[in-house]
């Protein structure tokens, strides 16, 4: 479990990986593939 006082900078991963609200379920998968990540932040437009 992650301790309160730890801030974001220490446990995310840079550069931050990002797709807008409009990709498609197959090309976010692709973008987590390509970059070896289990997270991806979806921007709104």
């Amino acid at each position: 479990m992650m301790e309160p006082e730890n801030k974001v900078e220490i446990i995310m991963s840079t550069p931050l990986i990002v797709v807008n609200s409009s990709t498609s379920l197959g090309e976010a998968g692709e973008v987590m593939l390509t970059n070896n990540i289990r997270r991806l932040m979806v921007k709104e437009r």
